[in-house]
């Protein structure tokens, strides 16, 4: 019966890993309703729902006392992933992703959110987040002249489906809404669907991901994010759990069983790589996005992008699902990330990002975020 269970549970793993992750959670499954004055704290509780690495939700938050328009954004350095983001370049990525949701929370009312990138200069490349003391960002809220545009924090909330997707039926005309969604200079995004890219990517992916379930750093710092159920998820909520990727209505069996007799380590990453492997082959789309350099700006444009592109991917029916492994910075990955970069990327680029559309089931399941309030710090 155990090995039964852990079969079942070994499907939700599929994509825990690859993005952001969410469960069902219902004491928080959709934005708070926070009375007025501080709109800041209205817009902040819609932004929290971005998307992140390992949904570790990095970002800070101070909104200043003296000035009732302005936030400061900074980086959480008890949230980072040493072992799997050595240089915290998923991380600033993942703060981009929180600062485009931002705009958009202002923009659906009637606000213009004015982002002023590492107001005090920007940390340096190979540091994964000891100097990260200064702002990440600077944020103006300010009366937009346009008509608002119109946003949802609980769609952002539901868009959070990672397994069991059927490949994305998505046309070439389909594109361009994708490509002209993308305004910074020196940030590219191509979409790859013909079948000598996908038969030269989805090795790499596969390997990649495998790789990083049985590299015992990578493998322990994910194991141990784990939420289980929903004592957990509410004492520590970020971080990876089963929720999103199976039904509610067998979701507290599987969170029961698996409070009761843990999957062990090494079974559950190798279980979980063995899914992966199922869910990427059926996958049709993937985009790519990638800069030219790799300073912490084009990352934070990166992450920016990429939160506006899974924006217009709900909008049009389809989960997008990260799939990063190769990417990463530690040692073990390196010929990986040789890989990738020799295949997809052109002199002098980087790769920030690759992921895929699928097309989930109806029904999304909302996640799981840290409160807005307890995203504040004083100054």
């Amino acid at each position: 019966m155990i090995k039964a269970f852990h079969s079942v549970a070994g499907l939700l793993l599929v994509l825990v890993l690859a993005g952001s992750c969410a469960d069902t959670a219902k004491e928080d499954s959709a934005p708070t309703v926070l009375p007025p004055p501080d709109v800041r704290l209205v817009l902040v509780d819609q932004a929290r729902w971005a998307m992140s690495a390992h949904n570790m939700q990095p970002w800070r938050i101070v909104l200043d006392r003296a000035d009732p328009r302005r936030i400061g954004i900074y980086l959480a350095d008890d949230r980072l992933l040493p072992a799997t983001d050595p240089y915290s370049r998923q991380i600033v990525m993942s703060i981009g992703g929180f600062l485009e949701a931002l705009r958009e929370a202002a923009s659906a009312r009637g606000f213009s959110a004015r982002i002023a990138p590492f107001p005090e200069g920007a940390p340096a490349g190979e540091d994964g987040g000891s100097s990260f003391t200064r702002p990440v960002a600077n944020v103006r809220i300010m009366p937009a002249t346009g008509a608002a545009q119109p946003g949802s924090a609980h769609a952002v909330s539901s868009a959070t489906v990672k397994a069991n997707l059927e490949p994305a039926d998505f046309s070439l005309g389909q594109d361009q809404a994708y490509l002209e969604a993308n305004a910074w200079k020196g940030v590219s995004l191509r979409f790859l669907r013909d079948e000598d890219s996908l038969a030269q990517l989805k090795p790499v992916l596969r390997e990649a991901f495998r790789l990083e379930m049985q590299h015992e750093p990578t493998l322990l710092e994910s194991y141990r994010l784990m939420r289980r159920n929903r004592r957990q998820i509410a004492e520590r909520p970020w971080g990876l759990s089963y929720g999103s990727n199976y039904p509610e209505k067998s979701l507290r069996l599987i969170e029961l069983f698996e409070t009761l007799f843990p999957m062990e380590k090494k079974k559950w990453g190798l279980r979980g790589a063995d899914n992966f492997d199922r869910e990427v082959d059926k996958a049709a789309v993937f985009l790519i996005i990638a800069t030219d350099g790799n300073n912490r700006l084009l990352q934070l444009q990166a992450g920016m992008l990429f939160q506006r592109l899974w924006r217009i991917a709900l909008r049009d029916g389809y989960a997008m699902v990260p799939a990063s492994q190769p990417l990463q910075e530690y040692q073990a990955m390196a010929e990986h990330y040789r890989r990738i970069h020799r295949s997809f990327a052109s002199p002098g680029q980087t790769i920030q990002m690759i992921a895929w559309l699928g097309r989930p089931d109806p029904g999304y399941r909302p996640g799981f975020r840290i409160p807005a309030v307890k995203l504040l710090s004083p100054e």
